[in-house]
């Protein structure tokens, strides 16, 4: 069974503008623009809904957000309205951030690994992504 039927509530961005993120059990839920989110049971969560317990994205820095900024803010704004969490887990030490803080540490919490494979150093800190964006995978498992 799929986890968004788990939960007490649903979570919708706005049909209209997506920048209104609305938190209800109602049928018809209409947000502060006019733009309006239906809610028809389990099927509809599926196809519209994000989940109260939304996703941890765990965004790679060099070569992946350094190769289009603009794109991924967009990207990253997107999943923050929609109710999920995302994180920039680069393998950089803290004393490399200095333009890792001046742009993606702008819009979520930065991670160093200092060499460290990801997602071992996630876990270190009890953190576990549901999913990876990386242009080398490998750094997840493997250190630097």
């Amino acid at each position: 069974m799929i986890g968004w039927y788990h939960r007490m509530e649903t979570r919708l961005a706005c049909c209209r503008c997506d920048h209104h993120p609305m938190i209800g059990t109602e049928t018809d839920i209409v947000c502060e623009c006019g733009g309006k989110c239906i809610v028809k049971g389990k099927e509809s969560m599926r196809s519209t809904g994000v989940i109260s317990n939304g996703m941890l994205v765990a965004l790679d820095y060099d070569s992946t957000y350094t190769l289009d900024p603009l794109l991924w803010d967009i990207i990253i704004d997107k999943f923050h309205n929609r109710g999920h969490e995302v994180i920039c887990v680069t393998m950089r030490y803290p004393h490399e951030g200095k333009e890792v803080e001046e742009s993606i540490g702008l819009r979520c919490k930065v991670i160093y690994t200092e060499r460290a494979a990801k997602m071992k150093f996630l876990t270190e800190l009890d953190i576990y992504p549901s999913v990876w964006i990386d242009d080398t995978p490998a750094w997840i498992f493997q250190d630097g």
